[in-house]
């Protein structure tokens, strides 16, 4: 795939480039092959990410065929049909169990066990491929020849799914109100993912709506939020945790934005002027705001970074935006630690000169 090298830095390299190629073929024969949930997303982003590993080489390589660059691109536009030919295969392959279990509560297991496997990994998908799930878990729970019970094998359908099983999900709750968009906002409560009813000895009832963090059931919440974030019943919970308006709001305005987005990398700027290495431009280091390289500060012959200063900058971001499904604190303080404590002059002007362009 690739050929010719004259600097280190190339020798480096291309040997780096070997091993990320086929770290990227066996990833993305897995993904093509797989039936099981966890090792197709999991492998996806592996995937993605050495391809990402041989694009930051690439300008030490000539690359025969399509550069990084282009494989990644090829990657993101067959998205949807990538996730959507697993499921295929993931379907089929529930329907066979399905029809090898002699039991109805084997069946019944088995049946769930499509959706709820799938839910965890709802923020990896796009609005097409959740579609897709959701009119096949149909399929299954109205497929009369799985027999199932006493009800000539139609299941009644649930919007019930298992907090367990998600890696992230709010809770939005209200009471009764005068508003005349009350009962508009029940019936987007009952059509949420998740949804119960609580009614108190004194008659007053709660109504609560859990969403995951998929595209379509974020911006669902939105709708709802809009309609009820106002009322004084309203409360909102996060991954167990009590989380005020004023949080949620800042969350729901960034993560709403990626959700409507098209950029895959969204988080890594939402444009030139918000482009990152960190993967949140709410941290405001960014190309045209208070860029990372600033944190340097000159000592003689040679830049120091202030490490603790850049840290400080993270942390205080971290207190509102660790709620965000998409913010990954570790991530962060990883490409923050991996930046160089000292560069000679030099060395700084060439990052500086490098950086500044490396997103236009």
């Amino acid at each position: 795939m690739f050929f010719f090298f004259k600097s280190q830095k190339q020798k480096e390299a291309k040997f780096m480039a070997s091993q990320w190629i086929k770290q990227v073929n066996e990833s993305a024969n897995l993904v093509n092959n797989t039936k099981n949930p966890d090792t197709f997303f999991s492998r996806y982003e592996f995937m993605i990410e050495k391809v990402n590993d041989l694009i930051s080489i690439q300008k030490y390589l000539k690359f025969k065929g399509d550069k990084p660059t282009d494989m990644l691109r090829q990657i993101n536009d067959k998205k949807i049909n990538t996730i959507n030919d697993f499921i295929d295969r993931y379907y089929s392959d529930i329907l066979e169990q399905i029809n090898k279990l002699k039991t109805d509560k084997a069946k019944q297991k088995r049946i769930d066990k499509f959706y709820s496997s799938l839910v965890p990994y709802f923020d990896q998908m796009e609005k097409e491929n959740i579609d897709k799930i959701d009119k096949l878990n149909l399929n299954l729970k109205n497929n009369s020849s799985f027999n199932l019970g006493n009800n000539n094998g139609l299941i009644e359908k649930s919007n019930e799914v298992e907090l367990s099983n998600l890696k992230w999900y709010i809770m939005i709750s209200f009471g009764k109100s005068t508003s005349k968009s009350y009962n508009k906002a029940v019936y987007l409560a009952q059509n949420s993912p998740k949804y119960d009813a609580i009614t108190d000895e004194n008659g007053n009832i709660t109504h609560t709506a859990t969403y995951t963090s998929s595209k379509k059931d974020f911006l669902d919440f939105i709708i709802l939020y809009d309609l009820v974030s106002n009322w004084k019943s309203t409360f909102f919970i996060i991954n167990g945790d009590l989380v005020d308006k004023k949080t949620v709001g800042k969350i729901k305005y960034c993560y709403g934005d990626k959700c409507r987005s098209v950029k895959s990398n969204f988080c890594y700027g939402a444009s030139y002027m918000t482009a990152n290495p960190f993967g949140c431009h709410r941290l405001q280091i960014s190309q045209c705001n208070n860029p990372w390289w600033e944190y340097y500060i000159k000592e003689g012959a040679h830049y120091k970074l202030d490490r603790d200063k850049l840290i400080k900058r993270i942390e205080l971001t971290k207190e509102t935006f660790k709620y965000c499904p998409s913010f990954n604190v570790e991530n962060i303080m990883n490409v923050a630690m991996s930046f160089p404590l000292i560069l000679k002059k030099n060395e700084y002007k060439k990052i500086v000169s490098e950086e500044s362009n490396i997103y236009l």
